[in-house]
């Protein structure tokens, strides 16, 4: 099949080979009867998030976390173990929900799976509570600020603005793979060059849309206008965005939004006679998971899903 060639089946491939990597490590450590719990994830960020909460839950037990690289890893990880049959008790597993239940794609769900409630562990960090804890743990700006709510306001308009501008993308890229269409989204972590984000607005860079087409599908293929918007009033109808719009996307939108607010804040106090804000570098590059890990709380049902496996 034309859907399996070129850097899709690259990219199977790969999950292939990372799983298989995954099993080796667990088969060596794994002990029937130890008091250890083994956590396996998509990706590096997500333990770096998650596994605070998992220790605190597990209390004396021992956890190792393992990053299969990718859901289709974890799946397989996880079929093996289950045929294995005793040691599938003592592990877990965490994937993103993504498109996948749009597309009636999903991973099958079972009492040692757990599937994040919105688009991807990222929507729980990049948002407005998040800017909060950073505005009161790393910038010296105080809660009786003017500055502060400004800040959280900015923010919140500049985050309606994305999600009505990147809205087309995402119908765009559901519709071309409900068509059967490969779209390379390893591509495209963030939007760099497809769209902008300023304290004054976010709007599609020069030439946005034709990088964004370029950059994940073949030339020549597209799915089809109707389909695009058919999709397009499908995800505006969806009463949470975070559900739809793509990790990546979102905390690659939040960093550029974050500092465009803070430089902002910054530029108008110095003005007034104020000190000037200091932007943290983990907040310019961007390295949120390890700000938050232990300041920001999990997602409630990931609370109640280490409950059930744990308690």
């Amino acid at each position: 099949m034309e859907f399996l060639q070129g850097d899709y089946a690259e990219y199977l491939t790969g999950q292939a080979q990372s799983a298989v990597a995954v099993l080796h490590d667990f088969n060596l450590v794994w002990r029937d009867g130890d008091p250890v719990v083994h956590v396996f994830f998509e990706g590096a960020d997500d333990p770096v998030f998650l596994m605070p909460e998992v220790r605190r839950t597990a209390a004396d037990m021992r956890c190792i976390p393992y990053v299969c690289g990718g859901k289709g890893a974890v799946r397989k990880v996880r079929d093996r173990i289950q045929e294995l049959g005793a040691p599938y008790a003592d592990c877990m597993f965490c994937v993103d929900r993504d498109f996948d239940d749009l597309l009636k794609c999903q991973i099958d769900q079972c009492a040692r799976t757990y599937i994040t409630d919105d688009y991807a562990i990222e929507n729980y960090v990049a948002n407005a509570n998040f800017l909060r804890l950073i505005l009161d743990d790393l910038i010296n700006v105080g809660v009786a600020e003017p500055a502060y709510s400004a800040i959280i306001e900015r923010y919140e308009d500049l985050e309606q603005q994305f999600i009505s501008r990147s809205i087309m993308l995402h119908a765009w890229i559901l519709a071309a793979r409900a068509e059967g269409l490969k779209v390379n989204l390893s591509n495209l972590n963030g939007l760099q060059s497809v769209m902008e984000v300023g304290f004054d607005g976010v709007r599609f860079a020069v030439d946005g849309f034709s990088q964004f087409r370029r950059r994940t599908i073949e030339a020549g293929q597209a799915p089809s206008l109707s389909d695009v918007k058919a999709w397009r009033a499908r995800l505006a109808d969806v009463p949470n965005a975070d559900q739809w719009l793509r990790g990546k996307f979102k905390i690659w939108f939040f960093r550029h939004a974050v500092c465009a607010c803070l430089r902002a804040a910054g530029e108008h106090r110095k003005a007034e006679g104020g000190k000037v804000i200091q932007i943290p570098s983990s907040i310019r590059e961007g390295h949120f998971f390890e700000i938050a890990a232990g300041r920001l709380p999990v997602p409630p049902s990931f609370r109640e899903f280490l409950d059930d496996c744990l308690g």
